[in-house]
């Protein structure tokens, strides 16, 4: 999924409760991509569950017109992405160009080399990124999932990840979780904001092996 702002940087963008998984993000002509990328928009991305895709990047953000916070990441879950099969270095989850607020997300992504990373150069910007999960309990493991300032002078925007979350969610169940695209290994009740009961119950009610 693809979005940029053309006219102006303060148009309002909202993804909320979708469900993105195992997309493979390459077009035909071997570019690789983004599973989903949003350009010079205000967003609010709240309550989605990123699960099994190969990408690049999970996701991206940009935005070029200064350091306004912009973006706000909530209450996500990204698990398992990465970008094994692609013509990349390695893989990111969440790639970062511009100021945001990112908490209460769960970002487990075992296969990927950093869980947000940037290549900004130049406006200092600051992401704060408190309280989230990130696979990890201890400080300086979590850090070294993070490429920004503090590891490559010559990039400029900053992460803030103290506090985070120390343990990971209760699982919810164990055994698969059955969606209509697929089985996960396993799943959070980490509900990334109002959740639709129905859906809830449907989830609770799979066949569990």
């Amino acid at each position: 999924m693809f979005l940029e702002g053309v006219t102006g940087p303060y148009l309002n963008v909202k993804v909320t409760n979708n469900y993105f998984s195992r997309n493979f993000a390459e077009d035909p002509d071997g570019k690789v991509n983004s599973v989903c990328r949003i350009t010079n928009l205000q967003a609010h991305v709240q309550g989605n569950f990123f699960y099994n895709n190969v990408g690049q990047y999970a996701f991206a953000y940009s935005y070029t017109g200064g350091n306004a916070t912009l973006l706000h990441f909530l209450n996500n879950t990204l698990y398992k992405n990465n970008a094994l099969g692609l013509k990349v270095n390695y893989g990111v989850t969440i790639l970062c160009n511009g100021a945001a607020e990112m908490h209460g997300n769960v970002l487990e992504n075992p296969g990927n080399r950093y869980q947000i990373s940037t290549t900004l150069q130049g406006i200092q910007v600051i992401v704060n990124a408190t309280s989230n999960w990130w696979g990890e309990s201890v400080a300086n493991s979590i850090a070294s999932l993070i490429m920004d300032k503090s590891k490559d002078y010559r990039l400029s925007l900053t992460v803030i990840f103290k506090p985070f979350v120390e343990s990971p969610p209760k699982r919810l169940f164990s055994g698969k979780l059955c969606f209509s695209f697929g089985f996960f290994d396993q799943a959070y009740p980490f509900w990334g904001s109002k959740s639709d009961w129905r859906l809830k119950n449907q989830i609770c009610s799979c066949h569990m092996h």
